[in-house]
């Protein structure tokens, strides 16, 4: 008799954690950036047009946070 592979494989919850953990992370490295990039910039007004407002940008550096944390770090390196 030949042992059977096991095939190591993702389960529901795994995958739930995987995705809560990564827009977590997301919404940490957004609020982080976001304030850097707007720390010398005044407050908006409310009636602002939102592509003058550097927050409107949150749920892109959410979802794609790998991205703006490379391109944090590489500014930070400067």
């Amino acid at each position: 008799m030949t042992k059977r592979k096991h095939n190591p494989r993702l389960r529901p919850r795994t995958i739930w954690l995987l995705v809560l953990g990564y827009f977590v992370l997301g919404a940490i490295v957004g609020v982080l950036f976001l304030q850097q990039l707007t720390a010398g910039a005044e407050r908006p007004a409310s009636g602002e047009p939102s592509i003058q407002n550097a927050w409107g940008l949150y749920p892109v550096v959410v979802m794609l946070w790998p991205i703006f944390l490379v391109i944090w770090l590489v500014r930070a390196l400067r």
